[in-house]
């Protein structure tokens, strides 16, 4: 019983108020602020799933000892939560770049523009995280959620230069 209740930190009263006024800022941002977006409204049940695994991560990375007994375990989860977040992201993504208006051709230029950035970043998330990870020796699975995520955003970026030679959204992603 000793090892699952120094698997918690809550001994420090300040950084559990910032925690709970932090978490608190985000959930009512999106409520009162971010719901109000036409689009946002459209596609509210996806991008509250979202905020509230982001809510969960911000929580268990500053309240559990990842060290400890349940860490073990929480490291797992924390990986998955992290990839639903990576993958579903990417899908909001998508889906808002698939619902872009290209009838200019200043539009179509800035997509494609901005599609190679983004691939550009992409690639350079990826090669140097590959670097990092083959000289650390580090076994954490989070570690891994950076290949994953770089990934995403080639794709995305890829995405964006095929979308931009559309004038109409070819793909329709749902």
């Amino acid at each position: 019983m000793n090892q699952f209740g120094n698997s918690f930190n809550f001994s420090d009263g300040l950084e559990f108020f910032i925690t709970i006024v932090l978490l608190t800022t985000i959930w009512t941002g999106y409520k009162y602020w971010l719901s109000r977006w036409r689009y946002i409204r459209r596609n509210s049940r996806l991008l509250e799933k979202l905020i509230i695994v982001v809510m969960v991560i911000i929580f268990v990375n500053r309240h559990i000892q990842m060290n400890s007994l349940i860490g073990t375990y929480v490291d797992w989860a924390l990986f998955l939560m992290l990839l639903y977040l990576t993958v579903a992201g990417s899908w909001f993504l998508a889906k808002t770049i698939d619902g872009i208006d290209l009838s200019s051709d200043l539009y179509c230029w800035g997509l494609r523009l901005l599609g190679g950035i983004v691939a550009f970043f992409g690639l350079m998330l990826l090669m140097s995280s590959t670097f990092v990870l083959t000289l650390s020796h580090s076994t954490l699975v989070f570690n891994n959620i950076y290949w994953i995520a770089s990934i995403c955003i080639i794709l995305l970026g890829a995405f964006m230069g095929y979308r931009s030679f559309r004038r109409h959204p070819a793909i329709h992603v749902w």
